[in-house]
């Protein structure tokens, strides 16, 4: 089967883009985790702020799934939830075995209803936390294909928790959530 080089180049040029989403994607969580820790009065753990940067890393396997516009199937949700798994397995492969624990747990929820472990509350490294939160507050401000509305991050993030979030670290993320959007209107 012959493949049209128009097609090849086009794919090329989508896989590109996608690549480059996940990399800013990951350096605004780092920027967010920075001003977190620093409303929470801590310093940033390094194993924290390198694991911000790779915590993604397994999303490179299901790009067509995570770019797509259309609602999730199941299968696909499956898939979805194992990167956390691939991207430990990335970390610890490239000999990054501090952060491969926080790039596991990085979709786990206060509640115990995240992904993979399904832990919860204290169970959940301090440092996982921070980044979940991270994580979340940035998915929240970014274009995405399969959203079509604009998200009320403030009320969203008040009810996240005691759910998705440490209900501790919300008045802080609600504070980098007001920087953010800032810095964002700045632009």
């Amino acid at each position: 089967m012959a493949v049209r080089p128009g097609l090849l180049l086009s794919s090329t040029e989508a896989l590109q883009e996608a690549v480059l989403r996940l990399v800013r994607h990951q350096r605004r969580v780092r920027w967010v985790v920075e001003r977190l820790c620093a409303e929470l009065g801590v310093a940033p753990p390094a194993a924290l702020l390198e694991a911000a940067s790779w915590h993604d890393i397994g999303k490179l396997t299901i790009l067509p799934i995570t770019e797509s516009e259309r609602p999730l199937d199941a299968a696909d949700r499956a898939l979805v939830e194992l990167h956390p798994i691939v991207g430990e397995h990335a970390a610890s492969g490239a000999g990054m075995v501090e952060i491969a624990p926080i790039v596991r747990h990085h979709h786990e929820r206060w509640d115990g209803r995240g992904y993979p472990d399904g832990l919860r509350e204290e169970a959940i490294p301090h440092a996982v936390r921070i980044l979940t939160a991270s994580d979340i507050l940035v998915a929240m401000t970014e274009p995405r294909p399969y959203r079509r509305h604009r998200i009320d991050v403030f009320k969203e993030l008040r009810a996240a928790a005691g759910t998705q979030l440490d209900p501790s670290l919300v008045p802080a993320i609600l504070r980098v959530a007001h920087d953010l959007a800032e810095r964002t209107n700045g632009e």
